[in-house]
């Protein structure tokens, strides 16, 4: 004899389960009493959650002044747990784990709440098919059902209540004449737990092999979210109608009276005694409910029901949300109606809208009835009986009926006569792989639709590889799609508009080496600027990132009993079902030799040991500033060194000295300037040639003047003249003389013979800052290059230093080098470089140059703005250069330079950080620092 089937709605209030009539000789729906449901967990997790009617009668935190065990606050932890509010919190929890505390030493899961709830309303014993919100994530649906069958519950269901309510629309309707015909309905449902207006297409399926076709409901996965709840509205009411701000006195009518949601359902009272004699924190009243019209409650603010986060603040960690909105009740939900008529299909026939949930009366709600005449323009009437399900018309079912339990269980028995229950869009599921040597999400899920109650299985071929010498598999997963970018831009970061240039500058370095938030000892504007500016850096690192963009993407681990002894292709298989809980991922070694690997092991993706990661991060590092002493204090002291080369004519004996003396100015950063306490190593100029001050400004200004002349000047010996002054006028950096460019230029574009074209390209790094001229510098170095690889005369060891610091300069503090450097030009600079780095550990070690080229390739990842597949962890460039640092580590460590050591290991995890796309913005200067040292 096969089990009693009993579809259940179980979402806090008034909930409802129903039984097949053939089984009963009366009632086929039973209902729960019109009150707020709710669980009261012990103190410690050894004993039982209380549900029913053993919560609602017990006194504890009822919300009563006395006795002390009855009252409600935030200090303490919070042991009643409204059951629509446990619902809530597991759909906004998405697919992380979430548990409510008790006490110190005990919590539980929020699906043990809602399932004990459950286990209360049927029998272990029936055939249960619990209705679920559209949006309660595949990691909800899993731990729901785990706890189920840990209270006996053999083989539960669930099934979507948008698409439980359209089952139970069309099972009485002939459905038939509207075949081959693009149709839907809407499916309206607000209660206490939530609120959903869900499209539903209807869909003409015929099952292979059969004739026969079925007009079944087709389910879409949601988008948008609803952030608001029936509990946001009461809460609303109670506050601003009813004015309860004491925590007892609005937790008493929160919870344990029903009149506060009688009254938003804009019902009678259902309970045999009211009206309810309650206690408002002051003194006891009876609760009058006629003074309270539906327009008063419709007219209240949307907001968050922030005295309920706040009420569960120490046992719940999720926080109330910071999404807002500008309306009040009446108006969001007419806009939400309005924005899925708009979303609908047109081409599609609306045939239907269903009104369901909680805190829906008999009758059409007041907020509805503006949109009548736009719903009959579609074909769908507000008139007559509208408590029967009829094709072109509303429905409204009546008080004694219950759409979704109803649905519930015609899917538990359509599944039992084997018929055709609703289609379900499957989840999308990617794998992050490697194609033709770039980083690529494989699909693991490649059909889009399935039959509810049906499995889906996926068998995926060699993709991936578990690498020789390891014990795991590690992956990341992407859940849903990949819409966002992977690498967020760093250069984005805040300016300010109240606080010079060089101010700025020297706060962000200050913040970029602190480790405190805490800047009270700044002045109000350059605090705020600098509390700013870490909540900028810090948004990767302290995990804010995720909330933010909520990310889809995790790290997955597979473990296996032993190392791998080379590299072991594997396949994967992938088992779900709509509605059913996570996919189960299984990792399946390829045979080796004719036998499996590791034996009958089996590798299953444990969800548990998932890590987020956020999809946008930071994949290269930020433009830097050149820190200059924001009161020009040393430019001002030395000026009479800028005044010697404006008063002295070239073919002065003394000229050369004069500008040997400003080059050495210029050039200089050991400067020291005192600022908010702290001393900085400074230059005179910025990397755009600028001093910090309009007096400095006008100096720097005639000095470029000056040069500018003086470079076209005819002298005796022309050429050493100008080959000498163009490296020296280049110190200007981002002034310098549109005449020393011009030079600069015509060295890098002839051949790359002798010194002469080193010093030019290390003089193009710091003064090129158009396009044009800094894709002449990129090919310069490359052809350097070149030139030093087809040369007889000696090894090839890679990049020359001139074009590292060159290359690095000009990537460091101009705009226009990263789009000017291709991914091409890229690769080939950074393999030189990664070749310099190999020959300086063979040679004379790591303590020369090491630093200089790891800060090149550091700034070659720039490349990523424009090109986010360039250089990525598994990068074989980027491999050799992880194992070189790894061998500056040893040859460090055998010195016994533990200074140089760890320097080298803090470059290694952040080289590793922005390959993961997770680079640390604060900790990029460290490493500028120890290059120019």
């Amino acid at each position: 004899m096969s089990k009693k089937i009993v579809g259940c709605s179980a979402f806090g209030l008034r909930d409802v389960h129903y039984i097949n009539p053939e089984n009963l000789s009366g009632e086929e729906y039973f209902f729960e009493d019109f009150y707020l449901a709710d669980a009261l967990l012990p103190r410690k997790n050894s004993q039982k959650i209380r549900v029913g009617k053993s919560a609602e009668l017990e006194r504890f935190q009822a919300g009563l002044t006395w006795p002390l065990e009855a009252q409600v606050s935030p200090e303490s932890y919070l042991q009643r747990v409204p059951i629509p509010f446990a619902w809530d919190v597991l759909v906004q929890a998405e697919d992380r784990r979430i548990r409510w505390e008790s006490s110190k030493s005990a919590s539980f899961s929020v699906e043990s709440i809602i399932a004990a709830h459950v286990h209360n309303l049927v029998s272990p014993e029936d055939n249960l098919v619990l209705a679920i919100p559209d949006h309660l994530d595949e990691l909800g649906q899993t731990g729901i059902l785990k706890e189920l069958q840990n209270l006996n519950h053999r083989d539960p269901k669930l099934i979507w209540r948008a698409v439980a309510a359209t089952l139970s629309w069309k099972e009485k309707l002939d459905l038939s004449k509207l075949c081959n015909r693009k149709k839907h309905i809407i499916v309206i449902y607000i209660g206490a737990d939530g609120i959903e207006f869900t499209p539903i297409e209807m869909f003409d399926y015929t099952p292979k092999d059969q004739k026969t076709s079925y007009c079944i409901p087709k389910r879409r996965r949601p988008e948008k979210r609803i952030p608001w709840t029936g509990m946001d509205w009461a809460t609303s009411a109670l506050q601003n109608i009813y004015h309860l701000e004491d925590n007892n006195a609005f937790w008493q009518s929160f919870t344990t009276a029903n009149e506060i949601w009688s009254t938003l359902a804009n019902n009678d009272f259902l309970p045999i005694h009211s009206p309810k004699v309650w206690h408002d924190g002051k003194k006891w009243k009876r609760w009058e409910n006629n003074q309270v019209s539906q327009t008063e409650l419709l007219k209240l603010k949307v907001e968050t029901a922030s005295k309920l986060y706040n009420l569960s603040s120490k046992s719940c960690k999720l926080r109330a949300s910071t999404f807002k909105v500008d309306c009040n009740w009446g108006d969001y939900l007419q806009n939400e109606f309005k924005d899925v008529l708009k979303t609908s299909r047109k081409d599609s026939k609306l045939l239907s809208v269903i009104f369901c949930g909680s805190l829906v009366s008999e009758n059409i709600p007041q907020w509805f009835l503006s949109l009548i005449p736009e719903l009959e323009k579609l074909g769908v009437s507000a008139h007559g009986d509208l408590h029967e399900q009829e094709v072109g018309k509303i429905w409204i079912p009546k008080i004694q009926e219950d759409p979704i339990a109803e649905g519930a269980f015609l899917y538990g028995d359509y599944l039992q006569d084997n018929l055709p229950t609703y289609l379900d869009e499957l989840p999308r599921l990617s794998l992050k792989t490697q194609k033709d040597g770039q980083p690529n999400w494989m699909k693991l899920v490649q059909k889009d639709e399935i039959l509810g109650g049906e499995e889906y299985v996926e068998k995926i071929p060699k993709i991936v590889s578990i690498k020789k010498g390891y014990s795991s598999l590690k992956c990341q997963l992407l859940r849903g799609k990949k819409e966002k970018k992977e690498i967020l831009d760093p250069d984005k970061f805040p300016k300010s508009k109240n606080i010079s240039p060089a101010k700025a500058a020297l706060i962000r370095d200050l913040v970029n080496k602190s480790t405190t938030k805490n800047f009270s000892w700044f002045t109000r504007i350059e605090e705020d600027y600098a509390s700013e500016y870490k909540n900028f850096i810090t948004l990767n690192e302290t995990g804010k990132l995720l909330e933010q963009q909520d990310s889809p993407v995790r790290e997955v681990v597979f473990d296996f009993p032993g190392k791998a002894s080379q590299n072991i292709p594997v396949r994967i298989e992938v088992k779900m079902k709509p509605a059913n809980g996570l996919a189960q991922v299984e990792i399946i070694p390829e045979n080796i030799d004719g036998r499996s690997y590791f034996g009958n092991t089996r590798a299953f993706l444990d969800y548990s040991k998932m890590n987020s990661i956020a999809l946008g991060g930071y994949g290269y590092p930020p433009l830097q500033d050149i820190l200059i002493d924001p009161s020009d204090e040393y430019l001002n002291e030395n000026s009479y060194i800028l005044q010697n080369v404006l008063i002295t004519k070239v073919e002065e004996e003394g000229y050369d000295k004069k500008v040997n003396s400003l080059r050495t100015f210029l050039s200089s950063r050991s400067y020291q300037t005192q600022f908010m306490a702290k001393e900085f190593r400074t230059r005179i100029i910025d990397q755009n040639g600028n001093p910090a001050t309009n007096e400095g400004q006008k100096l720097i200004n005639k000095l470029v003047q000056k040069i500018d002349l003086d470079m076209q000047m005819d002298v005796h010996d022309e050429k050493k003249f100008r080959d000498t002054l163009f490296v020296r006028g280049s110190w200007l950096w981002g002034q310098t003389p549109q005449s020393v460019l011009s030079y600069i230029r015509k060295i890098l574009q002839g051949q790359p013979e002798g010194n002469i074209f080193n010093y030019a390209l290390d003089a193009a790094g710091r003064s090129f800052k158009k396009k044009d001229d800094l894709q002449l510098l990129f090919n310069a170095v490359l052809k350097k290059n070149e030139q030093e690889y087809f040369s007889p005369q000696k090894k090839y060891d890679g990049i020359k230093i001139n074009g590292a610091r060159a290359c690095y300069y000009a990537l460091m503090y101009s705009p226009e080098a990263t789009p000017a450097l291709s991914i091409n030009t890229a690769k080939k600079i950074a393999e030189s470089a990664l070749l310099r780095l190999k020959r300086i550990g063979e040679g004379a070690g790591y303590d020369k140059l090491f630093f200089q080229l790891i800060l090149l390739l550091l700034f070659l990842l720039r490349v990523k703005k424009h090109s986010e597949t360039c250089f990525y962890k598994m990068d074989e460039i980027y491999t050799g250069v992880l194992i070189q640092i790894e061998e500056a580590e040893k040859y460090f460590s055998k010195k016994r330079d533990l200074a140089k050591k760890n320097k080298v290991s803090d470059v290694k995890k952040l080289i590793q950080g922005f390959l993961d796309n997770q680079g640390s913005l604060s900790d990029v200067s460290g490493l500028v620092e120890a290059a120019e040292d």
